[in-house]
This record gives structure tokens, sequence and C-alpha cells, in this order.
């Protein structure tokens, strides 16, 4: 991929104001989960291809896969993106990353939930 495929970026609060954070006591935040969610909106309609979103935890992405599917945010998701998620099964997984780069590339887009592993 060439760099300009890339778009760090770092977004700190929500259109409310309310601060985009992991921090273990904010894990079930309505407000947060419901940022993120608006956040992520927002990046697939914009976005052409595809979306990674990673979480500091298994725990916390079936936290907020839980509180987006309820709310209908992931229904929205799916009306540009296809979703597909990691999972602690490596064969899994490699199915779903190989199912993710074929939608990026076939045009449909994409949005691959993961964990982000710290070493």
């Amino acid at each position: 991929m060439e760099r300009a495929c890339f778009c760090p970026m770092i977004v700190a609060r929500g259109a409310d104001q309310v601060p985009l954070t992991s921090k273990f006591e904010y894990r079930h935040d309505v407000g947060v989960l419901r940022n993120y969610a608006n956040l992520l909106l927002d990046l697939c309609r914009f976005v052409p291809d595809g979306v990674v979103c990673f979480f500091p935890s298994y725990a916390y992405m079936e936290t907020a896969m839980s509180f987006w599917y309820e709310n209908g945010f992931l229904a929205q998701v799916l009306e540009h993106k296809l979703v597909f998620l990691e999972t602690k099964d490596v064969v899994t997984t490699t199915l779903a990353l190989f199912n993710f780069k074929k939608a990026c590339d076939c045009g449909r887009g994409a949005v691959f939930f993961s964990v982000a592993r710290w070493a």
C-alpha cells in the first residue's frame, strides 16, 4: 500500500463534547459508546474502501458491538460497508481478514473490528 492510503487521526471528543476514551471507568458510558458509533458511521460514509477499528480488549469490543447492534448503529454501518470481526480463533480471523481485503478490493468496502495487543 502506498503511504497516501493511510490517514491516522486522533479524535478526542464527539460532537456533543463527550470525551472519546477507552479508559476502563468509561467502558459502559452510553455517551462514549454512542460517540464512537457516530465517528465510525462518519468514517464509513466517507472512506472509500476499508476501515480498521481497534479495541483494547475482546470484552470491550463485545460491549461496544452489543450496544451498537441493539441501538441500530451496526445496521447503519452495513448500509455502507461489510463488517468483519477478529475472534480468538486464528482460522476464523484469517478468513475474516481475507474477506475484508476482498470487500475492499472489489469496491464494496468493509470495516474490520480488531483487538490491539500491546507488547
